[in-house]
Parts: C-alpha cells; structure tokens; sequence
C-alpha cells in the first residue's frame, strides 16, 4: 500500500464543514472521493507553530572577513582567524 496524495487545504475546510454539518464519513468520503484515513487526517491536522532561529553568532562583516584571510593565507589557523 502505497502513499497516496496529500490533503490540500480546501478539502480540509470543507471535511471539517462536512463533518460539522453531520455528515457522517462515509457520505464525506463519496462526496470528496478520498479515504477514510484523509478524513482522519484532516480533522486532527492543526499548523506547525512557528520556529524562532538561533541568533547569528557572526556578522556578515565578519564572516566576509574570515573568508578573506583564509582566501589569502589557506594555512592559517582557525584560532589565528578568530584573535584578529
């Protein structure tokens, strides 16, 4: 058994519209023509709660500057790199 597509958002309104009317999911099901398990899916799905990023240690300044020395001098050390 294979994936099948994924559930757009409109279908997920109009399930849960369906649903809240008292449709029972079998009657859902011949209407939209999907699954019972995309059924399932759509009434428990909710959005990802926004991520907050870790904050940037470097400048970009900085970083452009790191790459010049080590552009200039492919030997030098990352400690040396990081005292200037």
């Amino acid at each position: 058994m294979g994936c099948s597509r994924h559930c757009s958002e409109e279908q997920r309104t109009l399930i849960k519209n369906l649903i809240g009317e008292g449709k029972e999911g079998k009657e859902v099901q011949k209407m939209i023509g999907c699954s019972a398990k995309m059924i399932a899916n759509a009434l428990k799905w909710q959005p990802k709660p926004e991520r907050h990023e870790r904050k940037r240690k470097n400048t970009i300044r900085m970083d452009r500057r790191i790459a010049e020395m080590a552009r200039t001098q492919p030997t030098i050390s990352s400690r040396k790199i990081k005292k200037v």
